[in-house]
């Protein structure tokens, strides 16, 4: 397990929006159902990474943590939300899984390996989690 000071030193805050693209590490992948029943069971950590106005437009997974990747704090975040599920394996849905695969590079490349990418992510078709009919809960702006 990474101390916390290592676990803060995985993402630079700028890297959200400079991720390199990587080819090594490959994370285990889930399906929305495997993920979705994986974080029912308490297994992983299902972690939105999209933005805001994604999160609005469509919902999040009604079993994720909305935790935006170019949110300035959200290594810190992150870094929180792991430390209050301990156990959990983190994985990540984007819209399509282009995000989440090159966050779990770097984070990778920074020691973190035992990520879960949910490659399909939100607006996926046909197995994305919306097409796929599971269920979705509402985010509202901030006010």
């Amino acid at each position: 397990m990474l101390s916390r000071r290592q676990l803060l030193a995985l993402i630079p805050l700028a890297a959200a929006t400079t991720l390199p693209r990587l080819t090594h590490a490959t994370p285990d992948t889930l399906d929305v159902a495997e993920a979705r029943d994986a974080a029912l069971a308490g297994e992983i950590l299902l972690i939105d990474i999209r933005t805001p106005a994604e999160w609005e437009a469509s919902g999040i997974a009604d079993v994720a943590h909305p935790l935006s990747m170019i949110d300035r704090g959200f290594t810190r975040d992150f870094v929180a939300l792991l430390e209050a599920n301990p156990g959990k394996r983190p994985a990540f849905i984007c819209a399509q899984g282009v995000r989440s695969a090159r966050l779990i590079r770097l984070m990778a490349s920074r020691g973190l390996e035992n990520t879960v990418d949910v490659p399909a992510g939100m607006l996926g078709t046909p197995d994305g989690w919306i097409a796929r009919g599971l269920p979705i809960k509402r985010i509202t702006p901030e006010g």
